[in-house]
Order: C-alpha cells, then sequence, then structure tokens
C-alpha cells in the first residue's frame, strides 16, 4: 500500500462539516430507492458520519493516507448492508470524504468493500 503525507484544500475542515450533517442512503429521487429498513439506515448514516468526523479531527495535525484508510476500512467492516446499491452508496460516501481531503484512491478498498474483490488483483 502506497503511504503518502496528505495536502488537504484550505476549505477541507468545513467541506466535511457540510458532508457531516447531509443526509445519507436515503431514496436519491432518481434511481436509487435508499435503505429500506429506517434501523439499518440510521446505523450506517452514524457509521459514516463517525468516520467523517474522525477524518475531520485527523486533519488537525499533519496525517497520511494510511490513517484515513485506516478509518475507511474499519467504517466500511461495521456496515451491514447487503444490498449492492446500498454498498455502492457507501462507497460514494466515502468518495466524497475522499474529495473533501483530497485524498486520490482508496487502493482498492472501495473495489474490495462493494464488489467483494480487487479487480487488479485477478490473474490474466
Amino acid at each position: 500500500m502506497e503511504t503518502y503525507v496528505l495536502a488537504p484544500p484550505a476549505d477541507a475542515i468545513e467541506r466535511l462539516d457540510e458532508l457531516l450533517v447531509a443526509p445519507k442512503f436515503g431514496p436519491d429521487g432518481a434511481l436509487y430507492t435508499g435503505v429500506s429498513d429506517p434501523v439499518v439506515r440510521r446505523a450506517a448514516e452514524a457509521i459514516i458520519n463517525t468516520a467523517i468526523a474522525q477524518v475531520r479531527d485527523l486533519l488537525r495535525s499533519p496525517t497520511d493516507s494510511a490513517a484515513v484508510l485506516h478509518i475507511f476500512r474499519a467504517g466500511l467492516q461495521r456496515l451491514t448492508l447487503s444490498d449492492t446499491e446500498d454498498r455502492e452508496r457507501a462507497a460514494i460516501h466515502v468518495e466524497e470524504i475522499m474529495e473533501c481531503i483530497g485524498l486520490e484512491s482508496s487502493q482498492g478498498l472501495l473495489n474490495e468493500f462493494v464488489y467483494g474483490f480487487e479487480p487488479g488483483n485477478l490473474a490474466p
């Protein structure tokens, strides 16, 4: 795993704060119908919000990509989403965090979470 020091944008904390209060796992008005079980939806939202808060706290000091990916891995392991669309939505929320902080790659973590494998590890 490639590790590097993060250089987040100046507004990263503010963007994470906005992301923290945004609703998650609800219907998007287009194709995604949201997590149907309200208990599961609240639990999933709490896990993503915890990850956002932890990443925000990390940014108060210099940090590296490995520390952020560790937070993502811990949160994703706690999610109990059986539907692929819901796992894809969780990955989208993680990607939003990544965008806020300038993290360019999950290094296969999101593919592994959503689909159960990293395509780059497939044998030819």
